[in-house]
């Protein structure tokens, strides 16, 4: 599968053409020799798995590769690369700057009769989830500081992302809205009567929608730092079910019940953006006890004050939240700081 996607989006640029298509029998032979020793089905389910946003059929990429003509090649390692754009490490004028950069060293190297060798690293999404008060901030940032005395690291927070050009203006409104409409507030649509109905104003929705932009974009960002070696540990992470809590808010049946084709398009909208995003490489599960959760709170320094009203009311939803195609490692954070730190450092490493 990774064969087919490299060869496909080596046709995407002059010089990488040439180069593959100069003896390009040998791909063919390399792709022969593949596929009598994997299976094409577990293939495509890792492709649906790994790259949810490639939806062209493994079998036709494997024609295309075999028997198809450089043309179209060319025309299908287009629908690859722009079915991966969010995935890209480097925009549109840096990957040209890094071809013509790797093309003179290629030809320095040639030059002085010297191969050039390199250490191709990756990176890794580091995710900290759990109920408010369970201590994702605190450990997020000593992890960090922890694993940043040896490795590039970048932190993030996915539960209130940074606004983009689409969400900047509306954000500036939110406040206003919120105080002439109290029942568009987020707190009454976690209350469990509200979210039970499935019911959502159209003003409701076009936030989500806007919100989901926004971690796209994060994470778009994060993913080019981390395809370069960086570990990303974030704060909070769009959970695989339907909890509303930084993932997608509306389930099959919200989008039935939805009140115009409007408002079902945007909810479908939403969830779409949910089902490409990339899966973090390990999630760190944080639990306590609803009481340290409680007197947690209470310390923190927040606008507002302490809310046990917002931990009682989103514990639920949290502790239910699922992580699907992660590496999951839970940990209890009501013990010791110290302790509970080096148990989430020890499972970043085993996972890295």
């Amino acid at each position: 599968m990774l064969f087919l996607l490299r060869m496909l989006l080596k046709h995407n640029s002059i010089v990488e053409i040439v180069k593959v298509n100069a003896h390009y029998d040998e791909c063919r032979d390399e792709l022969s020799w593949l596929l009598q020793r994997s299976d094409i089905n577990e293939a495509a389910a890792l492709c649906e798995d790994w790259f949810p946003s490639v939806q062209i059929p493994i079998r036709q990429m494997i024609d295309c590769i075999a028997k198809g003509s450089i043309l179209l090649r060319v025309a299908m390692g287009m629908r690859v690369a722009w079915a991966l754009r969010y995935h890209r490490r480097l925009g549109h004028a840096a990957a040209g700057f890094s071809r013509i950069m790797r093309v003179g060293k290629h030809f320095a190297m040639r030059f002085r009769s010297r191969r050039n060798l390199s250490l191709l690293t990756g990176g890794a999404w580091i995710a900290l989830v759990g109920p408010k008060g369970t201590g994702k901030s605190t450990l997020a940032k000593l992890v960090a500081e922890t694993l940043g005395k040896n490795l590039d690291v970048k932190t993030i927070h996915l539960g209130k992302p940074p606004a983009t050009w689409l969400s900047f203006l509306p954000r500036l409104f939110v406040p206003a809205v919120r105080k002439a409409l109290p029942n568009e507030r987020l707190s009454e649509y976690e209350k469990p009567e509200r979210r039970a109905e499935r019911r959502y104003s159209t003003f409701f929705v076009v936030g989500k929608l806007l919100v989901a932009y926004d971690r796209r974009r994060l994470l778009t960002r994060s993913m080019r730092a981390m395809s370069s070696g960086t570990i990303v540990i974030s704060d909070r992470c769009p959970a695989t079910n339907a909890t509303g809590l930084d993932g997608s808010a509306f389930d099959d049946l919200a989008i039935t019940q939805a009140g115009s084709p409007f408002q079902r398009w945007l909810m479908e909208r939403e969830r779409s953006i949910y089902r490409r995003l990339p899966k973090p490489r390990l999630v760190l599960k944080l639990s306590a006890p609803i009481a340290t959760a409680l007197k947690r709170d209470l310390a923190r320094r927040k606008p507002g004050g302490p809310d046990p009203n917002a931990v009682l009311r989103r514990w639920t939803l949290e502790s239910e939240a699922e992580f699907a195609k992660s590496i999951l490692c839970s940990i209890d954070t009501d013990g010791d700081l110290e302790e509970t730190m080096r148990k989430a450092v020890t499972c970043v490493w085993q996972s890295v």
